[in-house]
């Protein structure tokens, strides 16, 4: 998980080192980083600069800029969170029970005030 989080990591910092829009697909091709095989580039440029792709970033841009409340669940899915709740108390977790466990602090406390309210509502 790890190592695959890194790696992630590293294409997003190698796009934004060597990205450039003002360079045509063809330079950004030959634009070729260190340490990186020149197919594999050409393969990473070419699935950037795909127009599915480039509208996926522009929708995930836009949904990033809507969330205004943070949680506490990390990268761990609802799926694994909602297995925990079960082997602890016996019996499935509901959608509210989940929100509110992910949006927790440590100490017991809710995360925001707009968090409190929503918990609250459930």
């Amino acid at each position: 998980m790890s190592l695959s989080k890194k790696w992630s990591q590293h294409r997003l910092k190698l796009w934004d080192e060597f990205y450039d829009p003002s360079m045509s697909r063809e330079a950004l091709i030959a634009n070729v980083p260190t340490g990186i095989d020149a197919v594999q580039w050409a393969s990473y440029v070419q699935y950037r600069l795909d127009p599915t792709t480039l509208e996926m970033c522009r929708k995930n841009k836009e949904a990033r800029k809507k969330q205004t409340i943070s949680h506490t669940g990390g990268s761990k899915p609802y799926a694994r969170k909602r297995n925990e709740i079960f082997l602890a108390t016996g019996r499935k977790a509901s959608r509210g029970e989940i929100y509110i466990e992910t949006h927790k602090k440590k100490d017991g406390s809710f995360v925001t005030d707009e968090a409190r309210a929503i918990a609250e509502k459930n």
